[in-house]
């Protein structure tokens, strides 16, 4: 399946998911999609052919969801089917047990944020769905390959790559890169094309560039630019800080912090941080204690920003966090997976903690969630 292709969705009568498959743009991979209310619904959809993506709610008014899931994961027709049960709420031993037997690719939990269902989609497509907001900012870039230069402005930012337009197909491969930035240029960066496409219903080519090396300044540089981008949420309730990169010595917080200065509620969304030195966690801690905004969580949290959490109760402070990536391991496959998880869907049993099961995506055994669930997940019970 390519970048272009559309995916077919067969998804349960629910309202809430029918919303999310329709938000953000409404995405053209995801338009091609059938609706049944009812088990039997349902089946008569799936009877004129397998679609790619099944969302199915757990409980159905004529009938059980996991059984219907059961019946179709035993089924060889299906077998290139996802199948994402939905339910709402914790699960408890009964609800896992069916969860486990029903071999389900995945689980989420309504309500879910439409960054993080995106995120649970594009688990099994190569279709690019939207899976955080992007960083924006003002820098113009030089491309150089044999002796020809392109100029072009940066669409978004990362630390290890940005987005371009270009009125004319780039050829991919290895270039020389100058970043020019409030009047200061940066050379010497060596970078490489690694995707080239058609804008879609506008004039131009979006380009795709992965950095490679580069001197000290100008990575002081991207890290300082792609550390933060605030956005605010739909309906105006607060905003939405992405944060990118590690957090060390070198890290800091202090413009974030002055620019969420009377924030009502922030949704820090932690994907993209990958890793956090003893430094950089102190100076993260210092942040959140000035912080004075009534509320805050953190969602789709990375393996590195959870541990951390885990291990240091004020890196959360008096937030919460909704979702998170999370360690598993496949026997089978003898190979490991990270996956994102809702918080709600941990269980919490008499003071055990257990994560949702979940299936590899490859032999579609069980997987083995690979910690210790009372450390990993200590910050649930804070």
């Amino acid at each position: 399946m390519g970048d272009n292709d559309v995916l077919s969705i067969v998804c349960s009568n629910n309202s809430e998911i029918l919303r999310l498959l329709d938000s953000v743009g409404r995405h053209p991979a995801l338009s091609k999609r059938t609706v049944g209310s009812t088990v039997a619904e349902i089946r008569a959809l799936l009877d004129a052919g397998p679609p790619d993506i099944l969302l199915l709610d757990a409980a159905l008014p004529d009938g059980s969801g996991y059984q219907l899931c059961r019946d179709i994961k035993n089924d060889e027709s299906f077998a290139a089917t996802r199948v994402i049960l939905v339910c709402k709420g914790p699960l408890d031993d009964e609800e896992a047990s069916k969860t486990i037997a029903s071999g389900a690719n995945d689980i989420i939990s309504l309500p879910i944020h439409s960054d993080d269902f995106y995120c649970h989609l594009s688990q099994f497509t190569s279709v690019q769905v939207r899976m955080g907001r992007r960083i924006a900012v003002n820098m113009n870039v030089l491309l150089t390959r044999d002796e020809q230069t392109y100029s072009a402005d940066v669409q978004n930012l990362s630390s290890n790559g940005i987005g371009l337009k270009f009125n004319e197909a780039i050829e991919l491969g290895p270039v020389d890169i100058t970043l020019r930035h409030e009047g200061e240029r940066y050379e010497g960066v060596k970078g490489k094309v690694i995707w080239c496409r058609q804008t879609p219903n506008e004039e131009g080519f979006q380009v795709g560039l992965k950095f490679g090396q580069m001197p000290v300044l100008a990575r002081a540089l991207l890290v300082k630019l792609s550390l933060f981008q605030i956005s605010e949420n739909q309906g105006g309730e607060g905003v939405t800080v992405v944060l990118q990169g590690g957090f060390d010595e070198r890290t800091d917080f202090a413009p974030l912090l002055k620019k969420l200065q009377g924030a009502s509620h922030i949704d820090f969304m932690m994907q993209g941080v990958t890793y956090l030195s003893s430094c950089g966690v102190r100076s993260w801690c210092l942040f959140i204690e000035e912080l004075k905004a009534p509320s805050y969580s953190f969602r789709n949290c990375s393996l590195a920003f959870a541990a951390q959490a885990a291990m240091v109760p004020m890196s959360i402070g008096k937030g919460h966090v909704v979702s998170m990536q999370a360690p598993y391991f496949c026997d089978t496959c003898d190979r490991e997976e990270s996956r994102l998880i809702e918080s709600k869907l941990v269980q919490r049993t008499s003071g055990a903690l257990k994560p949702p099961p979940l299936h590899c995506h490859l032999c579609k055994k069980a997987l083995v969630f690979d910690d210790i669930p009372e450390r990993y997940f200590a910050f649930l019970g804070q």
